[in-house]
This record gives structure tokens, C-alpha cells and sequence, in this order.
């Protein structure tokens, strides 16, 4: 329910009396002088859905003109409204009014919680400074609860979507807006994530094998996998403004498809890994342009487009030609995404590959990993590393050549027993405590 007080102008009571009686409001309402004699006051307090209609109606009469309107949460109501138990039983109006409608916000609402979402821009930037800070903490120490930590005070889900909610209210300010502030946090997080690496290169870690920590590698690797969670956090993101339903949880979705591949590119620039900064940078720039245009889909299909005939039509040109541009910008990229999929699909065969050798081999392995050289959009497999409860002597090169025959790959072969012993194709002796691997 929402409350609605509105100063209607002077000679306006009328058009405004009947313009309620043409709604057939649920909710009795009150019109009564101002203490300034300067018009009527009206109160009254209506649905959800009816919000906008009544909003056009007090628009169409002068209301934005010569007076105001404030709309609130109503959060208690008493009576209690209705639900229109009788009459959806008996198969009446309120039962066919209600079936199959969808409660949403007005127009108006939503442009005010957009703007409200945006928030204070020196408050969001220094938001997004400490989120990209942290999830470089979180990437560097491999630890999947920093990361989140990160994204829950990341501010984006209003960048996010602003430039979509402004597409298809028709308000041109707030997409310029939107964009402005989405342009300007990834540029912010990603500034910050590196500088934050040159520092931790110069004053703590001179060296780090960043393409041996599995998060940095799930957040600079473009699959098709990642790409979902931008899509799903696009058309989440809309729903939620649109259904005024709490938004918090909702830009943990958007910030997860955003800030941490924006922290792994300012870790592949502080650190100078150009396969690593290529492939973040690719998984960031798909991730925006999914969040908007699914965004945007979802807040068109919701209806939310002026109710004046020829701004309605502009809006649609407008709205649809973004939509589009959005779509085949997407596509350009998701080139990149699909190739680096197959090669993430290819990794997963040959693991199973290495997998079946192993396990046909005279070894009784424990565990077995493959550890990889980074690619501008792939892996290509470098080393596997079998520990073994035993392994008789020239099982490594056996096995190297085993895997050779079976995959086409070749790859070196490393076996750590546990009594200490660690074997290659070379047949050299290492402590177990200098075996390789994650």
C-alpha cells in the first residue's frame, strides 16, 4: 500500500474529485483546505499498482504544475484493505482483476529509488575503493569469504541499472547519469586494485604466482559459466527495483559479476601478467554489458514506459535501438567468452584423461593435479603433479608417456611419494616438501 498526499492547485478540486471517481479507488479519500488557503490538500491511500494511474490522473489536472504530490510506504492500514475474498470466490470483477496481475512499483517511484540507489558519488567512490581493496586481499589470499566481503559493500547495483531504468522512464539525465557512474567505478575499482598491487609487489610480495591461486583464475577466465552470473544478476537487479523488494542482497549479485575480475586486472597490471589482465579485462567488459541489457529487457517487459502517446514511441526507438547495441556489443565479446570455454571444456577432458592414466598406471596415487601456463583467453596444461603412496622407479616417464599417447599433450610428469622420494622423467631425487602444485 502507499500513502499519497498531494497540494492541488486552486480551481483543480473538481477535475480532481472526478478523476478519482473515474479510478474506483479500493481506499475512501479526503480533500480538505490548506492551512494557507493556497488549494486543497488531498490524502489518500491506494494499491501499489495504482499508484501510477493515479499519479497521470493528478498530472493530467495540474498537479505537477501548480501543486505537489509525495508518495510513502504505508506499512500499516486500517482497516485492513480487502483483498477481494468474496468476490474472486464467486468468479466477479475482483477475482479476474486479480488473476495474473503483477504488483509492481510505479514510474515514478522507481526513478526516485534509481536516484536513491546512485547515492553520493564521493560515498560511492570511496565504497568502491575499499571493495576493490579487498577483494585484491581476497584474490591474493585465495580466500573465497574475503572476496564476498568484498562485493557486499561494493555500491554497483545503481550504476548497474541506472542507464536502463533511465531508457525506459524516458528520463535522458538519469542514463547519462548511470553511465557516468558505471564507467567511473569500474575505472575507480580497477585504479585502485592496482595500485594496491604495486604496493604489495614493492613492500610485501615481490613475487606471487598468481596463476597458481584458483580464485584469480576463476575471476580471469571468461567462460560461459561466469558470464551467467551477470545475466541472471541483470534481470535480479531490475525485478527487484520493480517489485520493491530489498535490494541488498541483489547487489551482492551484481558486484560478484564486477568487482572481483576488476581487482584480478588491477593484479595483472601491478604484477604485469598480460595473459591474466586480458582475460579479467574480457570478463568484465561482457559482465557490463550483460547486467544492462538484461536489465533493460526486464524493466521494458515490466511496462514501465511514459504513458504520453508520441514519448512512449520515442522511448521505445530509443530504448530498442540501445537494446540492440547492447546485444551485438555483446556478441563481438562473447567470441572471446566462447573460445575460452572450449578451452575450458578441453582442460576438463584432458584432466579426466590424466585422470584414467593414472589410474591404469603402476602408481597408487592419492591425489593428482595439472598445473597450467596461462593464455590470453586459455590455459595450456605444464605439469602433472601425481602424490602417491608408492611408485616403483621410471612410473613418471611411463606415465608422461602414457599421457602423451592418450591426449596428444606434452606435458612433464612430477610423482612425490610419501616416503619423501619425488620422481620425474628424469629420474631426480626431491624432498616432498618441494613438490609443486596448489
Amino acid at each position: 500500500m502507499r500513502s499519497i498526499q498531494a497540494i492541488v492547485p486552486e480551481g483543480s478540486r473538481e477535475a480532481v474529485e472526478r478523476a478519482l471517481s473515474d479510478l474506483d479507488l479500493d481506499q475512501p479519500y479526503a480533500i480538505v483546505d490548506s492551512a494557507d488557503g493556497g488549494g486543497d490538500v488531498l490524502f489518500v491511500t491506494v494499491d501499489t499498482d495504482d499508484v501510477e494511474p493515479l499519479l497521470e490522473s493528478l498530472r493530467d489536472v495540474g498537479v505537477d504544475e501548480g501543486g505537489t504530490a509525495v508518495v510513502t510506504d504505508a506499512s500499516v492500514v486500517l482497516p485492513e484493505p480487502d483483498d477481494g475474498g468474496e468476490a474472486d470466490e464467486e468468479g466477479g470483477e475482483g477475482g479476474e482483476e486479480s488473476e495474473g496481475s503483477t504488483s509492481h512499483v510505479a514510474r515514478h517511484e522507481l526513478q526516485a529509488a534509481m536516484r536513491e540507489q546512485l547515492g553520493d558519488p564521493v560515498d560511492d567512490a570511496l565504497f568502491t575503493v575499499l571493495s576493490a581493496v579487498l577483494a585484491c586481499a581476497g584474490l591474493i589470499l585465495d580466500s573465497p569469504t574475503v572476496i564476498t566481503g568484498s562485493m557486499v559493500i561494493a555500491p554497483l547495483l545503481g550504476p548497474g541499472i541506472a542507464s536502463s531504468v533511465g531508457s525506459v522512464v524516458g528520463d535522458d539525465d538519469l542514463v547519462r547519469t548511470g553511465i557516468r557512474a558505471q564507467v567511473g567505478g569500474v575505472v575507480l575499482a580497477v585504479a585502485s586494485a592496482t595500485v594496491f598491487a604495486l604496493l604489495a609487489r614493492a613492500l610485501v610480495l615481490p613475487t606471487l604466482p598468481l596463476d597458481s591461486l584458483d580464485q584469480i583464475v576463476e575471476f580471469s577466465d571468461p567462460v560461459v559459466f561466469t558470464l551467467i552470473i551477470a545475466l541472471v544478476a541483470g534481470v535480479a537487479a531490475a525485478l527487484s527495483l520493480t517489485s520493491d523488494v530489498s535490494t541488498a542482497l541483489v547487489g551482492v549479485a551484481v558486484a560478484a559479476a564486477i568487482v572481483p575480475p576488476s581487482a584480478a586486472i588491477g593484479l595483472g597490471i601491478g604484477y604485469w601478467r598480460p595473459s591474466l589482465l586480458v582475460g579479467a579485462a574480457v570478463l568484465v567488459l561482457v559482465n557490463v554489458l550483460s547486467i544492462n541489457l538484461t536489465s533493460l529487457l526486464t524493466l521494458w517487459s515490466r511496462g514501465y514506459l511514459p504513458s504520453d502517446l508520441f514519448e512512449r514511441r520515442r522511448v521505445r526507438t530509443v530504448s530498442a535501438r540501445r537494446a540492440l547495441a547492447l546485444a551485438l556489443s555483446g556478441l563481438v565479446v562473447s567470441a572471446a567468452v566462447g573460445y575460452a570455454t572450449l578451452d575450458y571444456r578441453a582442460n576438463a577432458t584432458f584432466e579426466r584423461e590424466v585422470d584414467r592414466a593414472v589410474s591404469e598406471s603402476r602408481i597408487d596415487a592419492t591425489a593428482v593435479t595439472v598445473e597450467y601456463d596461462p593464455g590470453m583467453l586459455g590455459r595450456e596444461p605444464r605439469t602433472v603433479v601425481v602424490h602417491a603412496a608408492a611408485a616403483p622407479d621410471g612410473a613418471a616417464a611411463a606415465l608422461e608417456e602414457r599421457i602423451r599417447k592418450t591426449t596428444g599433450q606434452s606435458v612433464s610428469v612430477v610423482v612425490y611419494e610419501a616416503n619423501g622420494r619425488a620422481g620425474g622423467p628424469t629420474g631426480s631425487i626431491k624432498p616432498a616438501f618441494e613438490a609443486p602444485g596448489r
